[in-house]
C-alpha cells in the first residue's frame, strides 16, 4: 500500500510540476523547495544558470541521459558524480551527498560509535518523535 500511495504521490508532483511550470515562475521555485531531493537540486542549478541539459552534461563528463536520469529521480548518483556537481557549481559537498541518500563517511563513523546518543539529539534537536 505504501509503495501504491508513493507512486500516487510521484505522479501527482509530476502533474503539478507541468501546471506550475506553465504559470509562473516563482511558484515553481515554491515547488523545487517543497521536494529538495537531489535530481532537483541538480536541475535548479542548471536552470539558474541558463544551462540546457545537453550543455552540461559534457562539461561534467557524463552522458546528457544520464543527466537526464538523475534529474528524474530514475538513477542513484555515484559519489564521483555529486562530486562533480558540487565542484561545478561550487554548492556544498555533504548536503549534496544527504539529498542523494548518503551520508559522509565521519557522520556515518560518529553515528556507529554513538547510535544512542547521535539518535536521541537528532531527536531532541529537530523534535522528531520515536517510531
Amino acid at each position: 500500500m505504501f509503495f501504491s500511495l508513493f507512486n500516487n504521490y510521484k505522479v501527482t508532483m509530476k502533474i503539478i510540476h507541468k501546471r506550475v511550470d506553465k504559470i509562473s515562475q516563482p511558484n515553481y521555485i515554491y515547488y523545487m523547495k517543497m521536494k529538495k531531493n537531489f535530481g532537483n537540486i541538480v536541475r535548479e542549478l542548471r536552470e539558474k544558470k541558463g544551462l540546457g541539459i545537453k550543455r552540461l552534461a559534457p562539461d561534467i563528463g557524463v552522458s546528457y541521459t544520464y543527466l537526464s536520469k538523475i534529474e528524474n529521480d530514475k538513477t542513484k548518483p555515484s559519489e564521483e558524480f555529486i562530486e562533480k556537481i558540487a565542484d561545478y557549481f561550487e554548492y556544498e559537498k555533504e548536503e549534496l551527498l544527504i539529498r542523494s541518500g548518503r551520508l559522509p563517511k565521519d557522520i556515518i563513523d560518529i553515528i556507529k560509535e554513538n547510535p544512542k546518543d547521535a539518535i536521541d539529539l537528532l531527536r531532541k534537536e529537530f523534535g522528531a518523535k520515536k517510531p
